[in-house]
């Protein structure tokens, strides 16, 4: 339960980088701080955690699911939930 007067996270942006180095070094130009550094940015996927400059956290991706993929996913995924329900 939230507590008056006490700010509550609304929100979790998560981001997806194509460059993960460059990301970095431009969010940290713009006052980023690492909260959870990952360990190797030459990883073919992985995520690093920061907090803008006010502390809201955010994340950045990369090597995840494109969005052609997810989007694949997600029409075979209701595909098979119609076909499963009786829906044509």
């Amino acid at each position: 339960m939230a507590q008056f007067g006490v700010q509550q996270q609304q929100v979790h942006l998560n981001l997806q980088v194509e460059d993960p180095y460059i990301a970095h070094q431009e969010l940290v130009a713009l006052g980023a701080t690492v909260l959870e550094p990952e360990k190797n940015f030459e990883a073919p996927e992985g995520f690093r955690v920061y907090a803008d400059p006010a502390g809201h956290p955010f994340c950045i991706a990369w090597g995840q699911p494109s969005a052609e993929e997810i989007q694949a996913f997600l029409t075979k995924r209701a595909l098979k939930s119609n076909f499963l329900d009786g829906a044509e």
